[in-house]
């Protein structure tokens, strides 16, 4: 009894053609995952420069508040320490700081303000950043106005400062 093979219905995929399809979709996921992987340290790069430039806008918010800064001349600080001015921002900074155990935390605890010749510089001193994004920052920071960043002695630390005028 020979079977037509027109007549016969077709009831499912065969084995062969299942794994094929299943090999196809997860070459195109590692192709994908490698490709969508390499800009997480620009991402993050990006949102650390975002953060920083935060804590500069809290700085300014804080001296027309308290109206401690002249038009141009940073010395109008009243002569306040780094210090100092880092604890005043702690109001304008809360939302960010009261973030637990994210790694924006980590760099806000990190914060630091500077004297840099007749300017006040803010930064994140010392936080974490690898080969990748270490890379990934100096990219940005050279397109960037006024972000200087520059590698810690320490293994995977890092300091970024950013001028406020």
């Amino acid at each position: 009894m020979a079977v037509d093979i027109a007549k016969r219905r077709h009831r499912g995929f065969s084995l062969t053609e299942v794994l094929t399809i299943l090999c196809i979709i997860s070459i195109l996921a590692g192709m994908t995952l490698l490709v969508m992987g390499g800009n997480t340290n620009n991402a993050e790069a990006t949102v650390i420069l975002g953060e920083l430039d935060s804590a500069k806008s809290a700085m300014l918010a804080y001296s027309m508040e308290h109206r401690t800064r002249t038009s141009d001349q940073l010395g109008g600080w009243d002569g306040a320490t780094p210090s100092v001015i880092k604890a005043s921002l702690d109001k304008y900074l809360d939302s960010k700081v009261n973030m637990s155990g994210n790694k924006a935390t980590q760099r806000f605890g990190k914060l630091g303000v500077r004297y840099s010749g007749s300017a006040i510089e803010i930064g994140f001193v010392g936080f974490d950043a690898d080969a990748g994004m270490r890379r990934a920052i100096e990219r940005k920071v050279t397109a960037a106005q006024g972000f200087s960043g520059v590698p810690d002695a320490g293994a995977n630390k890092y300091t970024l400062w950013l001028r406020v005028r």
